[in-house]
């Protein structure tokens, strides 16, 4: 259980005064998506003083945690959060805890920047807690697991081409698609997020996808894409470039769509929380598992 404030810990001690706690400090990439420091994390100049609230009150402090902030870009933020957690935990054992776990959190991103986070990471583990220090490490890599298994598609439902008209409020720029989902459903990293970046799928009843000349070729054109519920919050991509005219039936999708879609989808309008998935899968062994032969 983490604490990063002293209600918290006075809380801990009113109904579960047996836990085992990580202190969660302050971690940030500034270029991450989701600033998860807002919101958690204690700042390194009141550890000291959280640390011997925990002790007074008795509880038992064994590791330290900290998030960066998830799908950030800056590996050496981790480097950084590292060497705090190594202050907090001498802070920790010259009171007395005795300490065990680092939780290094989650947020990674995929791709050539995890081998970046990844070096950071073990440069930083060797110097401030290297393998003879009995520290166990633990992560939480969700996000990098499976960002990249997962492939939306959208069927365009409905069309609003822009109107040549000044005083129109109503107006916006671009040509207004609304497809048969939204940020209530599998989009809800549009609103909390960097929206996910659309590519067509379908165009006047042509898989455009296995047709990349024509992709190429098409002129392209602006868009804005809305969801399906009555919410003007609803909106998937505010602004986006598309190729060729899109029209009511022609189908989108969008690619890494595997963390915070699927598991945030909710009913409201009184739309499903229930979407097909379809498995598609290349590697022998996994399909033969998928189809139930395990012999």
């Amino acid at each position: 259980m983490t604490f990063d404030n002293a209600d918290e810990l006075r809380k801990i001690k009113r109904v579960y005064p047996g836990a085992q706690l990580f202190l969660r400090v302050a971690a940030c990439d500034p270029s991450a998506v989701s600033q998860l420091s807002i919101k958690f994390g204690a700042r390194m100049e009141a550890t000291t003083t959280l640390l011997r609230l925990a002790r007074d009150l008795g509880l038992n402090v064994v590791g330290v945690s900290f998030h960066v902030g998830s799908g950030g870009k800056d590996p050496s933020a981790f480097k950084r959060a590292i060497r705090d957690a190594r202050a907090a935990f001498d802070q920790a054992t010259g009171l007395g805890f005795r300490m065990h776990t680092l939780d290094i959190g989650g947020g990674f991103s995929a791709g050539p920047l995890f081998a970046q986070t990844a070096a950071q990471v073990n440069q930083a583990l060797d110097v401030y807690f290297p393998l003879d220090s009995g520290v166990r490490v633990i992560a939480e890599p969700g996000r990098f697991m499976v960002n990249s298994a997962f492939t939306a598609a959208a069927a365009i439902t409905s069309r609003r081409c822009s109107e040549p008209l000044a005083q129109d409020s109503n107006n916006l720029k671009p040509t207004m698609l609304y497809i048969n989902d939204g940020v209530y459903g599998n989009y809800f990293t549009s609103i909390c997020e960097v929206p996910p970046e659309p590519r067509v799928f379908r165009r006047a009843g042509r898989t455009v996808i296995e047709d990349p000349d024509l992709i190429q070729s098409a002129e392209r054109r602006e868009y804005s894409i809305w969801g399906n519920t009555c919410d003007s919050f609803d909106c998937v991509n505010p602004s986006c470039s598309l190729p060729g005219v899109l029209e009511i039936g022609d189908w989108l999708y969008y690619r890494d769509m595997g963390a915070y879609t699927r598991c945030s989808t909710t009913t409201f309008n009184g739309y499903t929380d229930s979407h097909d998935v379809i498995y598609i899968c290349s590697e022998p062994e996994a399909a033969t598992l998928l189809d139930g032969d395990w012999n």
